[in-house]
């Protein structure tokens, strides 16, 4: 699969090795509140929107939600792996901080 917007990724990885790339971060959650087991899963992982293609585990990773910073889906999620990474695009773009 090829992603639309490279800034924007996402990836889960489940025990077996099996790897699925979404296009959007809020691709990737949807995939995993739909779940029957999430005990099958081994990581989540998001790209950090400063620094694509890089990856960054979604326990790790600093959510921001801005209608003004648009992703594939519509919904203005975007990660980032460094706080002062998403704080200057809150700044630029305006928005709120997201948890996993």
């Amino acid at each position: 699969m090829s992603l639309a917007d490279d800034a924007h990724g996402a990836e889960a990885v489940t025990k077996t090795g099996r790897a699925y790339a979404f296009d959007s971060i809020e691709c990737l959650a949807a995939w995993v509140g739909r779940l029957e087991d999430p005990g099958t899963v081994h990581s989540l992982w998001v790209t950090d929107f400063s620094n694509p293609p890089e990856l960054v585990r979604v326990e790790e990773a600093l959510f921001l939600v801005s209608p003004t910073l648009p992703s594939p889906m519509g919904l203005g999620l975007t990660a980032f792996a460094r706080p002062e990474d998403r704080e200057g695009a809150a700044t630029s773009f305006g928005g709120s901080a997201l948890d996993w």
